[in-house]
């Protein structure tokens, strides 16, 4: 593998094939580390993250990751997740996982993945419109949702949909 260094908190593993981040990286710069990409790898797992106590932003975009295994330990810091192009097919699963882990998530951008329906894979508008509406429920305190700027409308519109959910 080629050098690995951090430049001011942000460690970039894009493109290196990797499955998981090796120990040896984890240990050496997990604790300092705030901006993390491991984009277009070969990631299956984010067990590999334990050790990254001071991520700000997680951009895990074209990896292999499901719902499943993103079982995200606990981050109290983590503001801006990017998993682009995964496997998440279970939005309330996934999202339930996100909500638990990542207190302080503003930012969440989940395109092109077979749980977030838009123009990128075939899904329709009133599809987006009901995958937003449902993650803006249960993350009220997002700010952007993949592309877009979370609204005041669809805030209004989220927590209705919220307050109707518990009614079944």
């Amino acid at each position: 593998m080629a050098a690995v260094t951090m430049d001011r908190g942000r460690l970039n593993l894009a493109y290196r094939d990797l499955r998981e981040v090796p120990p040896a990286i984890a240990s050496k710069f997990g604790s300092e580390c705030q901006e993390l990409d491991l984009s277009h790898n070969q990631v299956r797992s984010v067990s590999s993250l334990t050790g990254f106590t001071k991520l700000h932003t997680l951009i895990l975009d074209d990896n292999l990751l499901t719902e499943h295994n993103c079982q995200f330990r606990f981050h109290p810091e983590l503001s801006t997740l990017y998993i682009n192009k995964n496997k998440i097919n279970n939005l309330g699963v996934f999202v339930e996982d996100v909500k638990r882990a990542f207190p302080k998530l503003r930012v969440l951008s989940m395109i092109n993945n077979p749980a977030a329906p838009s123009y990128f894979n075939g899904g329709s508008k009133a599809e987006n419109t009901e995958y937003r509406l449902y993650v803006i429920s249960q993350l009220p305190d997002l700010v952007m949702l993949d592309d877009l700027k979370v609204s005041e409308a669809e805030r209004q519109a989220a927590s209705k949909f919220r307050r109707a959910a518990h009614l079944f």
